[in-house]
Order: C-alpha cells, then sequence, then structure tokens
C-alpha cells in the first residue's frame, strides 16, 4: 500500500523530470543573458540594503533609549553592531570566500 508521502515523493519527482525535460528541450532559457540576471540581482541587492539601513537605524535607537533606561547590557550592543557590520559589509566580505 502506498502511504501519501510516497504519493507526494512520486508527484515531487515526476514534476521534477518533466522539468528537466522541458529545459533540456529549450537550449535558449539555458543560455540566458548573463548581463539581465546581474542587473536584476544589483536591484535586489539595493532594495536589500535599503531595508536593511532603515532596520539599522531602528536597531541603533532601541539600543540608545535602552541604554538611557540602563537596561542595555553591552554584549547585546556588539551584538547589533557585529549583526550590521556583517550585513553592510556583506558585499565587501564575500569575495573573501572566492579563493
Amino acid at each position: 500500500m502506498i502511504t501519501s508521502e510516497q504519493k507526494q515523493m512520486n508527484t515531487l519527482r515526476t514534476v521534477f523530470m518533466v522539468s528537466m525535460i522541458a529545459a533540456s528541450l529549450l537550449p535558449s532559457a539555458a543560455l540566458a543573458d548573463p548581463t539581465n540576471i546581474t542587473t536584476g540581482l544589483t536591484s535586489v541587492e539595493t532594495w536589500l540594503l535599503s531595508a536593511a539601513k532603515i532596520i539599522a537605524i531602528i536597531a541603533f535607537i532601541g539600543c540608545g533609549l535602552a541604554k538611557m533606561m540602563g537596561r542595555l547590557q553591552w554584549g547585546y550592543f556588539f551584538s547589533v553592531a557585529a549583526g550590521c557590520a556583517i550585513v553592510f559589509g556583506a558585499a565587501e566580505i564575500a569575495p573573501w570566500f572566492e579563493g
């Protein structure tokens, strides 16, 4: 007897195989223009950094308010600062992993 999980896995395998066959029959999709992809990813990066800037400002305001009330431990502040440094420095950090 086939369980519902096995049916779901069989369906996923079938969909995957059909999509691979369709991709192999459409070589133009595989040879997409890399400038369009780069442009799209650059716009996503710009949007994410603008959203992250707003979140970082709110985080530092929260840290300042908490410190004024005596509720902030320095470890939390340095965690926020390190997180912001990683987010905004990601474009410089990523090439280190390319080798």
